[in-house]
């Protein structure tokens, strides 16, 4: 089987921690088996959403609060989440973040593709 337009994909292996306080970050192994969970792909992106990409998310989050930022931020996370990025477990780990978001339900599978 030759793959064509998405990728495989496996398991979220580590979860990496960065503590602004003290600015420690640490890296936490989640799974070391490696085992297959299917193929991933991503629809071809409309011009808008490639400059929603563009998008700086740190840069956002470390700037001042305010309505325009805030939407900067969900555009983003809610694009990547659409596409599947974002991985189940991040989602159930931060889901008060992915509530504020409110991308809607329609975000929550991952985009897939075919291998034909």
């Amino acid at each position: 089987m030759r793959l064509r337009d998405g990728e495989f994909v496996g398991p979220t292996w580590a979860r990496i921690t960065w503590a602004a306080q003290g600015q420690r970050l640490e890296l936490t192994r989640l799974d070391t088996r490696l085992t297959s969970h299917g193929v991933q792909g991503v629809r071809p992106l409309r011009k808008e959403e490639l400059e929603t990409l563009k998008v700086k998310p740190l840069e956002v989050l470390l700037g001042p609060r305010t309505k325009a930022a805030d939407q900067q931020l969900k555009s983003y996370y809610c694009l990547q989440r659409s596409v599947g990025n974002i991985p189940a477990e991040a989602v159930t780990a931060h889901a008060a973040f992915f509530e504020w978001l409110g991308c809607g339900p329609q975000a929550s599978a991952p985009a897939t593709c075919s291998t034909r």
